[in-house]
């Protein structure tokens, strides 16, 4: 009876000491992916100055997916005169001819070996962009870099099991993403 109560001790006492962890491990994850995102965000921001090209960074929500592409502009096809939402954004970016071609329906190249696969206690939550001002929690979503640096201001949102948020927010001045622990409000920034 005695070895019995010892056994229910320690197996109380391990418990104890792991289940506090499983949190850490959980923030961790959380970190590390939004880490990841940050590292492709860098590599299409320099990617799209160094080749010319205008680069996204493409979130698949149902496949809990990001991936870097770049768009083709010998594939383009005129939009029509009623798709004004691409036409907007190649007024209001004031680019140069190649970032003006977005007012075709340009095919987007996706590279597979430049994507983050999200843990599966990682969700996708929602991203804000520019151009969709509003949040965007299923389907697919994008953020465009262009050739001059001009990055769309843009804002992630990671969720974690236990309903922890990170919230990655992106420069469009400098392309700089920057992680906070918390969720910010894309009216704040």
């Amino acid at each position: 009876m005695i070895e019995l109560m010892v056994v229910i001790f320690v197996i109380g006492l391990l418990g104890m000491l792991v289940v506090p962890r499983m949190g850490i491990v959980s923030d961790f994850e959380l970190k590390s992916s939004a880490n990841k995102i940050v590292s492709l965000f860098r590599l299409a921001y320099d990617s799209a100055i160094m080749t010319n090209k205008v680069y996204r960074v493409f979130y698949d929500f149902e496949n809990n997916k990001i991936t870097i592409g770049y768009l083709d502009v010998d594939e383009a096809e005129p939009v029509k005169s009623d798709d004004t939402k691409n036409t907007e954004v190649a007024k209001d970016s004031d680019q140069d001819t190649i970032e003006s071609k977005l007012i075709f329906q340009g095919k987007f190249v996706d590279d597979e070996t430049m994507e983050v696969d999200l843990p599966s206690g990682i969700k996708l939550d929602r991203v804000v962009t520019a151009h969709s001002d509003v949040p965007v929690d299923k389907g697919f979503e994008f953020t465009l870099f262009f050739t001059n640096g001009f990055v769309e201001k843009t804002f992630i949102y990671l969720k974690d099991t236990s309903d922890d948020i990170y919230t990655i927010t992106v420069n469009p001045l400098t392309g700089n993403a920057t992680i906070h622990p918390e969720e910010i409000s894309y009216e704040e920034k």
